[in-house]
């Protein structure tokens, strides 16, 4: 019986023999294919992300870029529209200089004509109501020489010489103003 017990020992050991390293091979060899899938995996999803976030980073600066153009543009209208603006406030102002010029020079009926102060008083009274932007905008008269003779917004400086002050950032506009009109 041991004999046979040899045998069967020696049958099973043949079949389960084979069979376990099989198994265990298997095993192995799924597990393997099994990682290298789980790295490709990984690397394709890396890939992907970053081509998303490449893409999403274009299309933002794109459409960051296509805003920053849309307000310079928005910008440069609204500059050009207020130069016409303000131009034409320049010139309804030396109109009605001109007309209150021309109207008091003329001789009264006693044969005086109305001396330069008072002509100049008509002048900055007259212009002295043209604000406008809500008061944001408003005529002034300045001489050549950088002395301010109308300031409806601020009756302190009329008639303070201005030539050489500065503004905030230390431009002297009274200045490059004085030098344009000469």
């Amino acid at each position: 019986m041991r004999i046979l017990n040899n045998e069967k020992n020696i049958i099973n050991i043949i079949q389960f023999g084979v069979i376990i390293p099989i198994l265990i091979f298997s095993l192995l060899i799924t597990y393997i294919v099994i990682e290298q899938k789980n790295i490709a995996l990984k690397e394709e999803i890396d890939t992907l992300r970053n081509q998303f976030l490449n893409k999403n980073k274009i299309n933002t600066a794109n459409e960051v870029q296509r805003v920053v153009d849309s307000i310079n543009y928005e910008i440069s209208k609204s500059e050009e529209s207020l130069k016409i603006f303000l131009k034409e406030k320049v010139y309804e102002a030396h109109q009605i200089a001109t007309n209150i010029y021309n109207h008091e020079s003329n001789l009264t009926e006693d044969g005086h004509s109305h001396s330069k102060e008072h002509i100049f008083d008509t002048i900055k009274h007259a212009l002295s109501g043209m604000i406008y932007n809500n008061g944001r905008g408003y005529i002034f008269i300045d001489d050549i020489n950088g002395v301010n003779l109308l300031q409806p917004l601020n009756k302190d400086i009329e008639g303070q010489n201005l030539l050489e002050y500065r503004d905030a950032k230390g431009y002297q506009y009274m200045k490059k103003i004085a030098d344009i009109v000469k």
